[in-house]
Order: structure tokens, then sequence, then C-alpha cells
């Protein structure tokens, strides 16, 4: 079988599943659709072992005229002749056109989503024209059980949806951070404090910074534990989340070392005494929260989160909050400060259970997956669908 798989662009997460999808006796082509993206400032990542073909190596393909994007979409495909489609979502116009050929050309097709329910509010129209769109997949890859729950009730039975679809390289981390820990320099290189909390992400507003911000400051007022917060990133609302640190007069224990590359990332974790996620809204996943497990920390996570009901075990490797209310999470950051067997065991913990998401998950699913699609007939293009695929991709 040879199967194509279409991500909008490469990331290091991208090139970890990609590597493990590839060690099986299929083949695999990857096809990245833009060799830049305004959204991830990720570096190019290096993929010599990997069959990877690019649809607009000159930057992001949002940006071709879409004739353009539907022609070059439409010959890399044809070029390479799939057995099946696997295709990442239907909100981007690169995907539609793929999942368009592949309807033309009755191609086993198979989507992946880390799409849930309570993303946002759901508007019956959109989600009728998804479920037009999705009769055109027999199988589906999802991140976790919400998001499969969400897919069925799409018109994708469950039978037919796998599971693993948001992972890291666990391994990597582990790894580098043992290694960091080692390195004796490091820690005062980077300027970091001898004890801290750790948040990483966007500086934009759903990432929800100033509300664990005034969390962190409630958290300082109750306790006389030195740990600090620190929030790796960069965005927007930089000057923003500077500003209500200093309000809340806690400048001098907040820090800001700025968006960070992904091999500087471990360094970050490896002294951190927990990982927080806050998110107030649409936030589908949270890969950072796969980081940190994999490298050992207690987690707590937003429970709007797509991770929370799969990676964080109440009071065994963390906990979850809402992101509305500053005070229990203040008095989890206390928990978590003041007690260091909590905080072993708790690492311990989700080191065991991020194990069970690894890239080899990845890949099992993936296949799995497309063998799905392939055992079913694959249905061509309806008139519906032709429609509404027009209207969406403009061309």
């Amino acid at each position: 079988m040879r199967l194509a798989i279409l991500f909008h662009r490469f990331g290091p997460y991208h090139v970890a599943r990609l590597r493990a999808a590839s060690q099986g006796p299929q083949e695999l082509v990857a096809v990245e659709l833009s060799g830049a993206s305004e959204e991830y400032a990720w570096e190019k990542q290096a993929t010599p072992d990997l069959n990877r073909q690019v649809v607009c190596s000159e930057g992001d393909s949002n940006q071709l005229p879409p004739a353009e994007l539907v022609g070059r979409v439409e010959n890399l495909l044809t070029e390479i002749n799939p057995d099946v489609l696997a295709i990442a979502g239907w909100g981007d116009r690169g995907m539609l056109a793929a999942f368009r050929w592949g309807l033309n050309n009755r191609k086993p097709m198979l989507v992946m989503s880390d799409s849930q329910e309570k993303d946002e509010p759901r508007k019956w129209h959109k989600e009728w024209v998804k479920r037009q769109l999705l009769k055109g997949f027999p199988a589906g890859l999802v991140a976790g059980s919400p998001h499969r729950e969400y897919l069925a009730q799409l018109g994708i039975p469950k039978d037919r949806i796998f599971l693993g679809y948001d992972v890291v390289d666990n391994a990597y981390f582990q790894q580098s951070v043992s290694a960091a820990q080692q390195n004796p320099e490091l820690r005062p290189r980077l300027q970091l404090p001898a004890e801290y909390f750790l948040a990483c992400g966007r500086f934009i507003p759903k990432k929800n910074f100033e509300f664990l911000i005034r969390a962190y400051a409630a958290f300082r007022k109750s306790t006389d534990s030195p740990c600090d917060l620190v929030l790796l990133g960069d965005g927007p609302l930089r000057d923003r989340l500077m500003a209500c640190a200093q309000q809340l007069s806690v400048e001098n224990h907040v820090h800001f070392p700025g968006f960070q590359q992904y091999p500087q990332l471990p360094a970050y974790y490896a002294f951190a005494k927990a990982f927080i996620l806050p998110s107030s809204h649409y936030e589908q996943w949270g890969l950072v929260v796969n980081e940190a497990m994999a490298a050992g920390l207690p987690v707590l996570v937003s429970n709007i989160c797509g991770c929370a009901p799969d990676l964080v075990r109440e009071g065994e490797n963390g906990f979850q909050f809402s992101p509305q209310e500053v005070n229990p999470l203040a008095h989890q950051l206390q928990r978590l400060a003041t007690d260091e067997e909590l905080r072993q065991k708790m690492g311990e913990r989700s080191r065991e259970i991020i194990a069970q998401w690894s890239p080899a998950q990845f890949s099992q699913s993936l296949w799995q997956a497309a063998e799905c699609a392939a055992s079913r007939p694959a249905p061509g293009i309806s008139r519906i669908q032709k429609f509404l695929l027009k209207k969406l991709i403009g061309h």
C-alpha cells in the first residue's frame, strides 16, 4: 500500500510521527502543503530519511490563488498516485483540494482530526456541511476520546475511528531532559530561577496567560514558597502580560525568556517543578502537555483542553482546573510547590501515562485507519460535495 499523508507544514511533531510511520514495509509519502507558515515559526526540518513532497516550497500555500493551489495539489497527487490518502482536517483549502482529488479518483481516504465538540459554539449549518463532506471518509484518526466522540457525531462510525493522532517524540524529551539535568552550567546560562513553574505557548488570548499570572500572584500571597513562574513563548500580548505581572507586583518572579526552538525546549522542562496549560477556549489538544509529561513533570491543565480527559489523571499525575477560577489553581500551585514527594510521584506517573501516547502508537493507528479505509468501497464525489467543495476552495 502507498499512503500519502498531508500536513499543512511539518514541525518537529509531524516529523517524529512520520518517521515512526515510515518504518514498516508499506510505502509512506509525506506531503507538505507549505514550506513556511506565519502561524508557527518552526525551523525547517531536515528529513532525508522521508519521501517528502512539497506543494508550495516558497511560502504558505494559503497565499496562492485558488486555481494555482488546486493545480499544484492535483498534479502532485496524480504523480504520487497513492492507494490511500490521509488528510489533516477540513479547514484548509489545500486539504480540501486533496480531498476533492481523492473523491474524483475514487481513492480511499481517512481524515485526521483533533477537533472536539466544545472547541467553540457549533452552528447547525456548518455542522451540516461537515457531515456532507465527511461522507467521503470511511475512517478517521483522532487525538483522543473527546475527538472520537465528535467525529462520530459527524457521521463516521466509532469502530472506524482510531486514537493516537496528537503525539510527540517522548524518547527525545526524556533523553534530552536527563542530559540537561546533568549539565551544571545550563541553568545559570539560561538565567533560570532556582525553582519555577513552567508554561509555554503563543502569547495570544486563548492561551489565557494573564489568568495564569493572576493565579500565580494569588499563590505568592498565600505562601512563602520561592517558586517563580517562567512563561516561554512570544506573541502580540507580550507587553500586556509583562504589564500584568508588574501591576500585581510579581514582575521580579515572572520570567519571559521568549520563543525557543525545539532543541532548546528540554532544558526548560528539565528544571521545572510542574507544567501549567491554562487555555481558556479552543485548545483542541495541547501537545506541550505531552512534552511535559515525557519530561517527567506533574501537569496542571485547564479542563477545556482536549488532552485533559486522556492525559490528566486527577491526583495521580496532576490536576485539572477551571480556566476562569483563580483560587483553585493557586491552591494547586501551593500543593505542588510545597510537597516534593507528591511532585516526584506525579512526575513518574506522567511518564507512565504518556508512554501509551507515542509515535509508535500514531504509526499503528495510522496504518489501521488506512487499512480500514481501503477495505471499503470508495464512494466517489456527490453533487452536494462537488458544490460545497467548489465554494469552500474558491475554484
